[in-house]
């Protein structure tokens, strides 16, 4: 059974297999994370988790708070619901399952189909304006849909307004600190070679999104497509170093492109040999060790040794 001490010897050989060089080949794909704040990015991410529309998907934190300290109105239950809708017609849910180990598809790895489950979100998180986001939209969602996300919008504009504005405020030194340390002399070789030991073909272009979040106690990162949806919410006077938690998300976007051939042989090359114990999911079997190893621990070591210890808890798990 895999547990904590063959956890250790994932993260030992990981190490080894790339203190191997200090170079990449010219000919693998640049890779490129950066980091960004972009409004229509944040309203989307804040009203999407208020609608619930899929729980679990969704974050009830941001319902909670906006039940709270925000406020519903008439007709806000209906234009929820109505949005919810929306979201279940246009959203892909192919591979999105990770509640049991399997051989199939991707088997113990994020699938590839995910990376583009989401239209609708990615048209926010690549636009600067919610004008540029709605016509981006218009290659998504009907005539008649546009429309009602327009209102939609138009609606909880007022509203959403102080939060996004918070967002910009408190995280711009953690945005500043985290790009600094990701432009670091030698990160993009380093990146680069995660991508050739994971077996990736792709260029890798990621942008890290920092978006309002309502829990100070505690940060989320999520890969959404070829970006990373932040949700931290940094104290007025912190500053916040995530640079490794972009590399850990960047892993799982890079292992969703990965080869599906490679990742269903090497799945049932691990349960063939692995008993893995009721209740632990998918991703958890041997991916997000991976990421933890790849994405903070090395990361760490290399680029931000004041905050790496060997000592340190660095996975959850213990399974």
């Amino acid at each position: 059974m895999l547990n904590r001490f063959m956890r250790r010897r994932v993260v030992l050989i990981v190490s080894v297999l790339l203190s191997g060089s200090g170079t990449v080949p010219s000919a693998l794909p640049a890779q490129t994370l950066s980091v960004a704040y972009r409004e229509p990015a944040d309203v989307f991410e804040i009203l999407d988790n208020v609608s619930n529309w899929w729980p679990g998907y969704t974050d009830d934190a941001y319902l909670v708070y906006w039940r709270d300290s925000v406020g519903f109105t008439a007709g806000d239950s209906l234009a929820f619901a109505q949005y919810a809708a929306l979201r279940h017609r246009y959203f892909r849910k192919d591979g999105q399952g990770n509640s049991a180990p399997r051989r199939d598809g991707s088997g113990l790895f994020t699938d590839r189909a995910t990376l583009d489950a989401d239209p609708v979100g990615h048209a926010f998180y690549r636009s600067e304006t919610m004008e540029t986001a709605f016509a981006h939209l218009r290659d998504v969602v009907s005539a008649n849909d546009l429309r009602a996300l327009r209102r939609f919008y138009a609606r909880f504009a007022a509203r959403v307004a102080p939060l996004t504005e918070q967002t910009r405020r408190r995280t711009e030194a953690s945005r500043a600190l985290t790009a600094r340390t990701l432009a670091l002399d030698g990160v993009a070789p380093y990146v680069a070679q995660v991508g050739r030991l994971l077996g990736v073909h792709d260029t890798v272009s990621l942008s890290a999104l920092y978006v309002w979040w309502p829990d100070s106690t505690r940060t989320q990162a999520t890969p959404n497509g070829r970006h990373v949806i932040m949700r931290i919410r940094p104290t007025a006077d912190d500053t916040v170093n995530s640079a490794d938690v972009v590399m850990h998300e960047a892993v799982h976007v890079m292992s969703a492109l990965a080869l599906e051939s490679q990742k269903q042989q090497l799945s049932g090359a691990i349960l063939d040999r692995c008993t893995v114990p009721g209740g632990v999911r998918r991703l958890v079997v041997v991916e997000e060790g991976i990421a933890t190893a790849l994405g903070n621990i090395e990361f760490r070591r290399r680029f931000m040794p004041q905050r790496f210890a060997w000592s340190r808890r660095w996975y959850g798990d213990d399974w």
